[in-house]
């Protein structure tokens, strides 16, 4: 005989009567739909159990992943923030941040990608994200060195990724790196002791020229005065 498989839906604290599905019983590789729904919910979230038999009840799936029926989804609006100048001078490091704001529900991840390949070193992600009382927001940093940043060739990019009408949406915002105009330390020094050299150079190009003059105005001196005699 085919083992069944049973399903039983709750709620968790139960404030008010639920309206939920009855008690179903399917066999494997078959598949049902389950409802579950409280009127005036005073809820902040919904959770599924499953509770196999003669087993204590084991949380498998949380309902804030779900989507009821009359909730809306708001895509996110994602923005890249060039890194602070201080931190690049300070540290020669260079910290970009990505924001998710404005979105609903709160499924949603963000992804970092430097010239198209995913990168996870130097990615810090907020663990949960932020209710701002009817929607969410969420942040992520990533870190690279400033030598990174400093080269406007290199593309980087922020990936939110959510589900809206059971399919999985992407919104990518790009930031370039930035061509060299702010110094960090290291081409700092480097400039400094460029234009030191310059100078020395300059400076003994001037004391050749000079004797070269002196020479030469010797040189014709010494020359009338023999010429005279």
């Amino acid at each position: 005989m085919v083992p069944c498989w049973f399903f039983v839906a709750m709620l968790a604290p139960v404030v008010l009567a639920l309206e939920q599905s009855p008690d179903t019983v399917i066999r494997q590789g078959q598949s049902t739909n389950l409802s579950c729904s409280e009127k005036k919910s005073s809820n902040v979230a919904m959770y599924w159990y499953k509770l196999p038999l003669g087993k204590d009840s084991r949380l498998i799936l949380v309902a804030s992943a779900l989507q009821g029926k009359n909730d809306e989804i708001i895509p996110p609006a994602v923005a890249i923030f060039s890194p602070s100048k201080q931190e690049i001078q300070q540290k020669s490091k260079a910290t970009l941040v990505c924001l998710a704001s404005g979105f609903y529900p709160d499924h949603l991840n963000l992804v970092w990608k430097v010239n198209g390949a995913k990168r996870t070193e130097g990615v810090g992600t907020d663990e949960f994200s932020t209710w701002n009382g009817s929607t969410y927001s969420l942040t992520s940093r990533l870190r690279i060195s400033a030598q990174e940043w400093f080269n406007p060739l290199n593309r980087f990019e922020c990936v939110a990724n959510f589900f809206e009408n059971g399919t999985l949406e992407s919104i990518h915002k790009l930031l370039y790196g930035d061509a060299g105009c702010a110094l960090t330390e290291e081409s700092y020094l480097w400039y400094g002791n460029s234009l030191k050299l310059t100078y020395l150079i300059l400076c003994g190009k001037a004391l050749l020229y000079a004797v070269l003059v002196s020479s030469l105005v010797w040189t014709a001196k010494a020359g009338g005065k023999l010429y005279r005699e």
